[in-house]
């Protein structure tokens, strides 16, 4: 057998396994309500959708079960676009803890994130610390959720402040 077919076969057995990751219920999931996940009696906030920045030009798409938000947030300045994993922890109802990675002009950075999310504004305001990388590049951010996706397991309209 040639390298290319195992390879071939690998990733499709892979994409196969994660596939049927993806599509089983659990038995135990949570009760939802509206735009809230209910965890273990307490109500937490559903800031998975897509947002926009308050100045400048940032996207942000973020999906999330539970407390686990992960996603992506995408800056342009001029003919520059930069795309940074994100991926957040979700505690004490609306504080933001987490990691971002990106290349950013041919360098690996990682940046450690802090933020809140505004259940009255429907914000996320943060700062972000490189950990690697992009030595002195920190600074802070606003964004603001246009639209949202369930909680839960999969991306439907449903309350928020409007669905996606």
């Amino acid at each position: 057998m040639s390298n290319s077919y195992l390879r071939a076969t690998l990733i499709a057995t892979l994409a196969v396994s994660l596939a049927a990751c993806g599509a089983s219920t659990p038995s135990a999931s949570p009760a939802l309500d509206g735009a809230t996940n209910r965890v273990s009696g307490a109500a937490t906030p559903n800031v998975s959708g897509e947002y926009a920045g308050m100045k400048g030009s940032v996207h942000a798409s973020f999906a999330q079960n539970r407390t686990s938000v992960g996603g992506t947030y995408t800056e342009s300045s001029g003919s520059q676009t930069t795309s940074y994993a994100v991926e957040w922890n979700l505690s004490k109802g609306t504080t933001l803890t987490g990691i971002s990675a990106a290349t950013v002009d041919g360098a690996a950075c990682t940046f450690k994130l802090d933020g809140m999310y505004s259940t009255t504004n429907y914000e996320i305001t943060g700062s972000y610390q490189p950990l690697h990388g992009c030595k002195g590049d920190s600074g802070s951010f606003t964004i603001k959720q246009k639209c949202t996706y369930p909680p839960g397991e999969y991306a439907r309209p449903q309350n928020g402040p409007k669905p996606c």
